[in-house]
């Protein structure tokens, strides 16, 4: 975590299958930038990529918001 509360999330998926609407529980509430995501088109990924993600007001595994 930085100085500003930021911190980073880290999700991988080893399956070689793409997961549609993947959720987690985040406890901050608003929008996620995508850093890095393995699966573009430049890292001999399929294409897809995701290019931000916002929250929901829905608990999830224990936190208060679900990030989709």
């Amino acid at each position: 975590m930085n100085s500003k509360g930021d911190s980073v999330i880290v999700i991988s998926n080893f399956s070689g299958n793409y997961i549609k609407n993947y959720e987690i529980g985040v406890s901050k509430w608003g929008s996620y930038k995508v850093a890095l995501n393995s699966d573009a088109k430049k890292y001999n990924g399929s294409g897809v990529v995701n290019r931000g993600l916002h929250t929901v007001t829905k608990p999830h595994k224990g936190f208060d918001y679900t990030l989709r």
